[in-house]
């Protein structure tokens, strides 16, 4: 008869626990066939030729936990010894956060997806921040957010950034209100000044590759093609402007 299985730890999850384990230190002189694991309280099994597996039906809030049998062709080992007690849990509730943005001097979809703006969910109180881009149409949606408060920003090189602060997400969809990025913010100092329409009118009508001079600055504001006149009025509409914009 094999020995008890090695090692057994549980991993809790929603109404269920995945548990796996080592095989046992002698298997009796014959190969394991099966090996069988127990939940307690309840006595959920399920039965598997692998190392792991998952139980399901479990009751989410209750503390349980495993024993494993290895079976062999003179029958079932004796059990292991319990696995760490593991409690199932349901998932955190999840919301997403849509809203639509638009490009200052920006018509064309073809533009507005050359420019790729997108939109930045930051967590108040530090976490990893999460970044979508908007589609050609201007709409986005943020998905999987979590409860809790949030900083959330629009930008793309060219415009002045706007932010909204202290977004609540609790209970429910949250839909942000349409915003238009303001353009002409070509130098990456978070102002529209003289040496943003300057860098603009050092390219004038050229049509440079992907919006950027040869400084990496993006000159070609709305995105057409082309320098000329609608960048250098985009950015003399919003001089003195700076960001980020409240949203």
């Amino acid at each position: 008869m094999a020995s008890a299985p090695l090692g057994v730890t549980a991993t809790a999850g929603d109404t269920q626990a995945t548990v796996s384990w080592s095989p046992p230190a002698s298997d009796g002189g014959a190969e394991i066939s099966q090996y069988t694991v127990t939940g307690s309280p309840g006595g959920a099994t399920a039965s598997t030729t692998a190392t792991t597996t998952i139980i399901t039906g479990l009751t989410n809030g209750t503390s349980y936990t495993f024993t494993v049998r290895a079976t062999n062709a003179e029958g079932p080992s004796g059990p292991s010894a319990p696995s760490n007690a593991v409690t199932p849990f349901a998932p955190p509730p999840d919301f997403t956060i849509p809203g639509t943005l638009s490009l200052d001097g920006v018509s064309s979809s073809t533009a507005f997806a050359l420019i790729g703006p997108i939109v930045t969910l930051s967590p108040r109180g530090g976490g990893s921040s999460t970044v979508v881009a908007a589609a050609s149409d201007g709409s986005f949606a943020t998905l999987n957010v979590l409860e809790g408060t949030y900083t959330i920003t629009a930008s793309s090189e060219g415009f002045l950034a706007a932010e909204r602060q202290s977004v609540v997400v609790s209970g429910s969809n949250v839909i942000m209100p349409g915003v238009s990025l303001r353009g002409g913010e070509v130098t990456g100092d978070s102002t529209v000044s003289i040496r943003d329409i300057s860098a603009i009118a050092a390219s004038f009508g050229s049509s440079p590759s992907n919006r950027l001079d040869g400084e990496g600055r993006p000159v070609d504001v709305n995105g057409d093609g082309a320098v000329d006149i609608k960048d250098i009025s985009t950015a003399a509409s919003n001089f003195g402007a700076s960001g980020p914009t409240v949203w």
